[in-house]
């Protein structure tokens, strides 16, 4: 299940011929840092599958968990042509739901007639993006890697955790990544992000659309709307979670 073989060498040659594109933001110092203090609120989608078939919905209706997560962002901005922009970020992304199946077990957790069974995932999420700029009639278009190390596990369990399953999920997943930051006027920005991969079965989509506004300079606020949908199999489960929401935070740009 290893995410990594397909995309690393496309990854490689990205970075390695991307240099000469690449023009100067006149905007822009040599170097710029940002730095923000998210608050996310997001809504919880997709299905736990185990082995027989039988599914469990993850929806907000029977929704269980922490639906208010903070991410801490840090990006160093370059206007060197040799140097690409590097960002920073870290999340936990938690959450279940709680419903009753048809079948006798799901996941190899025995359950009894209209017993309820609970799924549970809770992820740490690392992720460090390379990207390079290229200036073009005002809009910063970057183009570059995502690397995000996902460290967590999916539980499984009875209705009083008497019985329960658990299935660690450990791996460092590549995706494609584009960035495109415009700014109408001052400091003001507007960016759009977007990331992908698809390799053996298992799939992690990324986008974001954000307002970056140093209001008394260098702090303001940046605030936007997330989402992030992953699919991947364990030994016993196969994951299809989709987190969605708004996020609102202070920013810092220096």
């Amino acid at each position: 299940m290893m995410l990594t073989t397909r995309l690393a060498p496309l990854a490689a040659l990205l970075l390695v011929f991307a240099p000469p594109l690449l023009a100067q933001d006149e905007e822009l110092p040599d170097l710029a840092l940002e730095a923000s203090v998210l608050k996310w609120n997001y809504d919880l989608g997709g299905t736990v599958i185990d082995e027989d078939g039988d599914v469990i919905p993850l929806d907000e209706g029977r929704g269980t968990g922490d639906r208010s997560q903070t991410i801490i962002r840090a990006a160093l901005l370059s206007n060197l042509w040799w140097l690409p922009d590097v960002e920073l970020r870290f999340n936990e992304l938690e959450g279940g739901t709680q419903t009753t199946i048809e079948g006798a077990s799901f996941g190899g957790v025995q359950l009894a007639a209209d017993e309820q069974v609970t799924a549970l995932s809770a992820l740490d999420e690392t992720s460090l993006a390379l990207r390079y700029p290229l200036q073009r009639d005002g809009i910063r278009l970057s183009v570059g890697v995502l690397l995000k190390k996902l460290d967590g596990m999916i539980t499984v369990s009875n209705e009083d955790g008497s019985e329960q399953q658990t299935e660690e999920y450990d791996e460092v997943v590549p995706l494609a990544s584009v960035q495109a930051t415009l700014a109408p006027f001052g400091s003001f920005r507007l960016r759009l992000e977007g990331a992908y991969i698809e390799a053996d079965g298992d799939r992690a989509t990324e986008f974001a659309a954000r307002m970056l506004w140093p209001i008394i300079d260098p702090f303001g606020i940046e605030l936007g709307f997330l989402s992030k949908d992953f699919e991947f199999k364990t030994d016993d489960f196969a994951v299809d979670a989709d987190f969605r929401g708004g996020y609102f935070g202070f920013l810092g740009v220096f």
